[in-house]
Parts: C-alpha cells; sequence; structure tokens
C-alpha cells in the first residue's frame, strides 16, 4: 500500500491550480508557478540532490488505486511503498541511504524525488523572496 504523508509548508492555494514550470538539474531545484495567488512561483531545492521523475498526473493514478494520506488539493508528501523507491537498485539505496521519497502533486503532473535531503521550500514575487510563515 502506498502512504502519502502531507509535508512542506501549508499554502493556501489548491495544488490543482499550480504547474511544474521547470526542473533545473545543475542545483536539483524545481520551479512551480502558482496561478491566483500573491506570489508567482514556489522553488522546491534538494541540497544533496537524488533520483528524479516526472509523470504525468494521468499515468500516475494508473501506477497504484491502493493509497491513504492523500489530502484533496495538498502540494507535498513523503511517499511511503511506491514502485518509484522500491525499484531502484539495491546498491544505489545502499549507497545513497535515501531518507525519503518526496511527491508532489499539482494539476497537471507529479515531480517524484528519493533525496538524502530534506526539500528546502522558497517562495517568490516578481523574483523576490518571500520569507516563510
Amino acid at each position: 500500500m502506498v502512504v502519502y504523508k502531507p509535508i512542506g509548508p501549508h499554502f493556501d492555494w489548491d495544488s490543482d491550480f499550480v504547474e511544474l514550470k521547470s526542473y533545473d538539474w545543475l542545483s536539483d531545484t524545481a520551479t512551480f508557478v502558482v496561478e491566483k495567488m500573491d506570489f508567482d512561483t514556489v522553488s522546491v531545492r534538494f541540497p544533496a540532490g537524488g533520483s528524479v521523475r516526472i509523470v504525468d498526473e494521468l499515468a500516475l493514478s494508473t501506477e497504484s488505486r491502493d493509497t491513504a494520506g492523500i489530502i484533496p488539493h495538498h502540494f507535498a508528501y513523503v511517499v511511503e511503498g511506491d514502485r518509484f523507491f522500491s525499484e531502484h537498485s539495491s546498491a544505489w539505496l545502499a549507497s545513497e541511504k535515501p531518507i525519503a521519497q518526496f511527491r508532489f502533486l499539482t494539476g497537471h503532473e507529479c515531480l517524484d524525488v528519493i533525496s538524502n535531503s530534506e526539500p528546502e521550500f522558497t517562495t517568490l514575487k516578481a523574483g523576490k523572496v518571500i520569507p516563510a510563515a
């Protein structure tokens, strides 16, 4: 069974109105565009990098129907029991000692990151950092 555990700062927006704008492989940073809010983007950075996949929500919905913990319209989760994690090389998992699989759900796509570092969230308005609440 796949179990979702909500993480990250609480955002007062519906993740259905968020889109993955880019993933910078050099800085291991994802940038999400937030429609109709007082900030323009949310950046999620993984300081230690990790294994990344980007999939369409439709493809994700066909992987497993046996899930627990999903909160409607929530954006960020730690995921346990997912195939993306379990099908990685046991040698890579042992050498990297990833702490978790992180999943970011939007209205269109899903970003999965297996990493041994916690994600760092930054919100931006017109390119200026907004302090975390």
